[in-house]
């Protein structure tokens, strides 16, 4: 039997991660839902075949919301789930890494059909008034990094 405190802890931490988890893993689902969803209806297929089919991409969409939502609430993924000072780190400029990784992403998001384009729109990504400032200042870059810290450390 769960203890009060255990009950609190659960309610606490489960019902946050699942609320984000549901609303991340539609948002992904949706331009697959949208794209299969319409050629099922039009071939005519019946619901229960067209949710059974639309179902079984939950779980791939599930290998990437899952992280995202811990991440988002908790703001540490844990090296035993594939975190890292390195992946968790937020750069205030793009350097050559960080655009290598954005080019990705967008090509891994075109790939899935999550999204319809296969690199941002010019000047979406556009660090070019954080590096004027910091050369008018005459200071180098980056001037910091954000990095996620071990939550237990965190102020009560």
């Amino acid at each position: 039997m769960l203890r009060i405190i255990d009950r609190y802890v659960l309610r606490e931490v489960v019902t946050p991660f699942l609320i984000a988890l549901l609303m991340l893993t539609f948002a992904l689902e949706i331009p697959p839902i949208l794209e299969h969803g319409e050629r099922l209806i039009a071939a005519g297929a019946s619901w229960g075949i067209i949710v059974r089919v639309l179902a079984t991409l939950v779980p791939q969409s599930l290998g990437i919301t899952i992280p995202m939502a811990w991440f988002s609430l908790y703001g540490h993924i844990p090296a035993s789930a594939g975190g890292s000072p390195i992946r968790d780190e937020k750069p205030f400029v793009f350097d050559d890494r960080v655009q290598k990784l954005l080019a990705e992403t967008y090509v891994y998001l075109k790939e899935s059909k999550a999204i319809d384009v296969d690199k941002p729109a010019p000047g979406a990504l556009d660090d070019s008034i954080a590096r004027k400032v910091a050369r008018d200042a005459k200071v180098s870059l980056p001037l910091g990094t954000i990095t996620a810290q071990d939550v237990s450390k965190a102020p009560k």
